[in-house]
């Protein structure tokens, strides 16, 4: 009996032994890691200020700064050797952001290479390769989120832009190759949704962008569209009697194009060179102040349709955000100007009499003899520096501080060699109005 109840107790000892290993196999190993926060810290796009965002709560971060810095903070300290950009990226936009992963301690830090495109959604991608220091497993993970600011604008006729100047911060062309080689005073300022840095601001005494080859933007079709805020108090012209006036843009003045606003804002002008069907070339001047007068009631042969606002083309331009579009058709030859999405004048060129035979805006370098006429797009002054068209007089002379410089704010500023329909200008009026 005794043998027997040995027996037993051995073979219970056994099994509790059996049973204890069997428990430590299962139970062995560290634990998974887990994300304990993730925040993203930057600068406030309308403030300027440094800002954090919660990327780990609920729903989707939105104005997540431009300058990203993503913090990750996991529940104990990471193998730092799996923080990699393979591991851990951001994925959104027109091209993926390119970024840097660190690690040290419980967190990995991911920096932007640059900037986030405006309004853009992202997807912050955590990859199963991540692990704890201690050899601990990461189940793969995404967070999504929206970068501050306002989404880029497929604009209608894209095919055919040419050339798009946001002004977020430089004067890049945005669509091309046509960037600005020479800024002059230029300053970036607030734009009219509050974003910082995103216009050009011109002080109206010196500042100037030039781009290279701004000859190459016209053609037998034409548009140019921008929004302008524009300065109507303290730009005094050469008299020091009243204000000077805007020579917003340009390409050789007389010679190619130019546009002005007078100093009041209750005008405007579009002045191109246009190559007519024998070769030659003349210059012809859109002028709108918005009286209702066209061929028919007293107003220029050639004005086929003018708007008669109460208080002028002023009430639109003075001193207030405004989106412009001018646009030629060389087909049918007639030229419109459109402000805010209101038609305000349009022009047959080929008038009733059909003496008048343009075939296309063009650049005409032998335009005047004896005078220069450089072919860089000139924002803030009629033309480049090289130009010495206006020279002798106060207001066209571009080291005179009291010219007609250009003096408030641009923006979104777009080149295409297509005639705009009024669809076409409502639909761009509206998507960059958002």
């Amino acid at each position: 009996m005794k043998s027997i109840r040995n027996l037993l107790f051995a073979a219970t000892a056994i099994g509790l032994m059996l049973f204890t290993g069997c428990g430590d196999d299962e139970g062995s190993g560290p634990a998974s890691l887990t994300i304990s926060s993730i925040t993203v810290s930057g600068t406030d796009l309308q403030t300027g200020s440094n800002t954090t965002k919660d990327l780990n709560g609920a729903s989707a971060a939105e104005d997540v700064p431009l300058d990203a810095s993503i913090t990750i903070t996991f529940s104990r300290d990471i193998d730092a050797t799996t923080a990699t950009s393979t591991n851990v990226s951001i994925t959104g936009g027109s091209s993926d952001p390119a970024v840097t992963v660190s690690g040290s301690g419980t967190t990995v830090t991911v920096n932007i290479t640059g900037e986030l495109e405006r309004g853009t959604d992202y997807t912050l991608n955590l990859t199963g390769g991540l692990a704890a220091a201690d050899g601990g497993t990461f189940s793969s993970t995404t967070r999504t989120f929206k970068s501050a600011g306002n989404a880029g604008v497929v604009p209608p006729n894209d095919a055919n832009q040419l050339a798009y100047y946001s002004f977020d911060g430089n004067a890049m062309d945005g669509v091309g190759t046509n960037n600005a080689d020479v800024e002059i005073g230029v300053t970036y300022a607030g734009d009219r949704f509050g974003n910082l840095e995103s216009v050009a601001s011109f002080d109206g005494n010196t500042t100037l962008i030039e781009v290279p080859n701004g000859d190459q933007l016209l053609g037998e079709s034409f548009t140019v569209s921008y929004w302008v805020n524009v300065d109507t108090t303290d730009h005094l012209n050469s008299n020091g009697d009243g204000n000077a006036g805007h020579f917003v843009m340009g390409v050789a003045g007389v010679a190619g194009f130019f546009i002005e606003n007078n100093g009041s804002a209750n005008s405007f002008s579009f002045s191109g060179r246009y190559e007519k069907s024998d070769a030659t070339t003349a210059n012809n001047n859109m002028f709108v102040n918005a009286d209702g007068k066209n061929r028919d009631n007293g107003g220029w042969i050639g004005i086929e349709f003018e708007e008669n606002l109460v208080d002028g083309i002023k009430s639109l331009l003075a001193a207030k955000w405004a989106h412009v579009v001018i646009t030629y058709d060389g087909t049918t030859n007639k030229r419109s100007l459109y402000v805010n999405n209101v038609l305000l004048e349009t022009d047959d060129l080929t008038m009733p009499t059909g003496t008048v035979d343009f075939v296309s805006l063009t650049y005409d370098a032998d335009a005047e003899v004896g005078i220069t006429f450089g072919n860089k797009l000139a924002f803030g002054f009629a033309f480049d520096q090289a130009t010495t068209k206006w020279n002798d007089t106060g207001f066209g002379n571009y080291n005179s501080t009291t010219a007609n410089h250009f003096k408030g704010l641009l923006d979104d500023v777009r080149f295409f060699d297509v005639a705009f329909s009024a669809t076409d200008v409502q639909d761009l009026f509206i998507a960059e109005s958002n």
